[in-house]
Formats: C-alpha cells, sequence, structure tokens
C-alpha cells in the first residue's frame, strides 16, 4: 500500500513539472530586442514560462551572437553619423547652403 502512495506522489510531481521545453535560439532573442515580425509570438511563449506553463532553455551562444550583432551595429550607426558629420561640415562651407540653412533657421527656429 505505501508502495502506491508513493507512486502517486511521484506521478503528480511528474505532472506538475510536464512543462512544454521552448528550446530558442539567436533569432529568438533578435526578434524580442528588435521588436521585429515574430515578437508577438516571442512574447507569448515568454509569458507562458512565466506562469510555468513552459521552460525557456537558451544556449548560451543565443545570447552571445545578438550582443556581438548590437554592438557591430552600434559601432556601424556611430561611423554613419561621422559620415554625416562630416558631409554637412563640408556643405556649410556652400554659399548656396549657408542661405538655405538660413532660411530653414528662421521658418524653424531652435527653442
Amino acid at each position: 500500500m505505501k508502495k502506491n502512495s508513493e507512486v502517486r506522489i511521484q506521478e503528480s510531481e511528474s505532472r506538475r513539472d510536464a512543462r512544454i521545453l521552448a528550446y530558442v535560439e539567436t533569432n529568438f532573442v533578435l526578434e524580442l530586442v528588435f521588436e521585429q515580425e515574430q515578437c508577438v509570438s516571442c512574447e507569448q511563449i515568454l509569458q507562458s514560462c512565466e506562469i510555468g506553463q513552459a521552460k525557456l532553455i537558451i544556449p548560451a551562444y543565443s545570447l552571445a551572437e545578438p550582443h556581438e550583432k548590437l554592438s557591430r551595429q552600434a559601432k556601424s550607426r556611430r561611423d554613419l553619423q561621422q559620415l554625416l558629420d562630416a558631409e554637412l561640415r563640408q556643405l556649410s562651407r556652400t554659399v548656396s547652403y549657408i542661405n538655405r540653412k538660413l532660411l530653414i533657421d528662421s521658418i524653424f527656429p531652435k527653442a
């Protein structure tokens, strides 16, 4: 008899732990970070994990890869900003550009 109760306890414990194992990779993280097309689906998976219906399993590289991508994008955007700043400096030396800038500044004064 004791054996049956032990079995029931183990069964009920295993039922409680019977959750979906959600194996996700880099694209899952990127979808969330960049709020891309599948972001809502990814958020639903996270919600299932929060309420205990699923368990999220993420390989370490799936966190490192998005970090690298973010770093590369940040550098790329800084480089682009520097190129744009250099181009604007060159344009600011042009008489016609200066006149247009003065006109725009008169229409949209800086606060």
